[in-house]
């Protein structure tokens, strides 16, 4: 019994460690019309770019997913004062909480080193690994001009940019972003973070 619990505990942890560590990838393609967003060979979904694409389509470990339509508008139902009172009490004592933590010089200093390490992770966790794009002006000269620029730099610059004379613009690019990167930097600001006057200024905010 033993046994078959830490095999599938450890088959669970394993599957968790591979899906933390793969990239969540987004494919844009205008020449297709889509966007397509994958998660290894568990999570698949296609957003179309034009309305004759149809609608949004999820798959789930291959299976295809219904998905509502797309909510209507509805009359805006009239909301009781005192629900109304208490939902804007925690907003008034979010924005003084924001005030103290503003106005304190220590917290503000404390704050920008972990700050500009989380943007510079956050921005490291998302990966440009390919791009291609088609152009075509209206005039065919300046189309020729830019074939024969794109030609002469070929040796020294490659640029991922084709020339067409057909009219047709298009862009493809893939994006790819790897959780457990933004997982670390998130939580090396959390633990940076001047946790003591942080839970003051939130305490003196409650009065």
């Amino acid at each position: 019994m033993a046994f078959w619990f830490f095999l599938i505990l450890g088959l669970t942890a394993g599957i968790a460690v591979v899906l933390f560590c793969s990239p969540l990838v987004m494919t844009v393609n205008t020449s297709g019309g889509v966007i397509e967003v994958r998660w290894t060979a568990l999570l698949r979904g296609l957003w179309p770019l034009r309305k004759e694409g149809g609608g949004a389509r999820l798959y789930v470990a291959g299976i295809p997913i219904p998905l509502p339509p797309l909510a209507r508008k509805h009359r805006k139902k009239e909301v009781p004062e005192k629900k109304a009172r208490s939902a804007v009490f925690p907003v008034a004592r979010l924005l003084r909480f924001l005030r103290f933590c503003a106005a304190d010089a220590r917290l503000r200093k404390a704050i920008v080193v972990p700050g500009g390490k989380l943007a510079r992770g956050t921005v490291r966790s998302f990966e440009l690994s390919r791009w291609h794009a088609e152009l075509s002006f209206a005039d065919p000269a300046a189309n020729g001009m830019l074939a024969g620029w794109l030609a002469a730099t070929r040796g020294a610059v490659r640029l991922p940019v084709g020339v067409n004379f057909l009219g047709r613009n298009w862009l493809e690019l893939e994006v790819r972003l790897y959780p457990y990167r933004l997982v670390l930097a998130g939580s090396a600001f959390l633990l940076r973070l001047p946790h003591r006057a942080i839970l003051r200024h939130w305490v003196a905010s409650k009065t």
